[in-house]
């Protein structure tokens, strides 16, 4: 007879958990949304196909992921500097909502390829395509990311304002024009 109460108890115990979880299921979901924790992409025609993609290799988006980091910073290493931000761009599509994908990238274009260029149009071109990738895509799709924020103040400052950078007069003069 014990068994059977054991047995008893478990199921009530189980039932009590499971009841419990569809009762409190609303208020996680609605927390997700409030703390910006999901990523609601539109299904139809607007819906980015490579998001889509990743999302549909669910734990192997990781792996995916990882592969392309290394692809373009190898591509990156080889002076592909194209090549390198084509795969960066798939993984900010991937990764939406990790500030930090946004971070390097715009980081890679401003300092790293930059000053690995010859003209100052080409130096110019990759700097404010830093810029422009947090301004317009990066801060949008995390807009409490700080660190976005800094990221751009910073190549700002550093690159224009200061005389850090020997192409900071041309930079100046770019920005002035826009």
């Amino acid at each position: 007879m014990p068994t059977r109460l054991i047995q008893f108890a478990a199921l009530i115990l189980t039932a009590a958990g499971i009841l419990f979880a569809f009762m409190i299921t609303p208020t996680i979901n609605r927390q997700r949304v409030e703390r910006q924790l999901t990523y609601d992409i539109e299904v139809g025609s607007s819906s980015n196909p490579a998001y889509m993609l990743g999302a549909s290799l669910g734990s192997f988006r990781g792996v995916l992921i990882n592969i392309l980091w290394q692809r373009s910073e190898a591509l990156k290493q080889e002076g592909k500097f194209f090549e390198s931000n084509n795969l960066a761009e798939y993984i900010t599509t991937l990764q939406p909502r990790f500030p930090d994908a946004w971070d390097i990238q715009a980081w890679n274009m401003a300092y790293n390829i930059s000053v690995k260029t010859k003209t100052p149009e080409e130096r110019w071109d990759w700097v404010n395509k830093g810029m422009t990738l947090l301004r317009d895509r990066g801060i949008p799709n995390n807009p409490n990311a700080v660190v976005l924020y800094r990221s751009i103040a910073w190549i700002m400052g550093h690159k224009m304002s200061g005389q850090t950078d020997d192409m900071h007069w041309y930079y100046k003069s770019r920005m002035a024009e826009t």
